[in-house]
């Protein structure tokens, strides 16, 4: 099971394809806190609120995220 514990908004840049919000995703899973990168594009700026609604309707995404960056923390170029 995967936990999101905290959400930070970065940053928030103008690009031509709408607003981006650049966020680092604190959650948990199994046992480890792991911080990944999402982006969150939106027509206008969002609040903090709205944010973590946009993510939370992610989990599955997040989730698929945080699954291959603990793969790859567990590989070891010595082995």
């Amino acid at each position: 099971m995967i936990k999101i514990k905290r959400i930070k908004l970065d940053r928030i840049e103008h690009s031509e394809y709408g607003v981006e919000h650049w966020c680092k995703v604190y959650t948990r899973y199994r046992g480890q806190f792991f911080k990944t990168w999402q982006l969150v594009l939106a027509d206008d700026e969002l609040n903090s609120y709205q944010l973590a609604y946009e993510l939370v309707k992610r989990i599955k995404e997040v989730k698929a995220h945080v699954k291959s960056v603990s793969k790859i923390k567990k590989f070891s170029i010595f082995n």
